[in-house]
């Protein structure tokens, strides 16, 4: 049970990094085609 209970957080918290990762990528991206536009 304890195994289970870690292994979604562990999957939650992986999922949390991508999307932060991602989110912040995006908007650096976006701020630098706005820049160049």
């Amino acid at each position: 049970m304890s195994f289970f209970i870690f292994n979604s957080f562990n999957i939650f918290l992986r999922n949390f990094i991508i999307k932060n990762v991602y989110y912040q990528y995006m908007i650096f991206f976006f701020d630098n085609y706005c820049y160049l536009f």
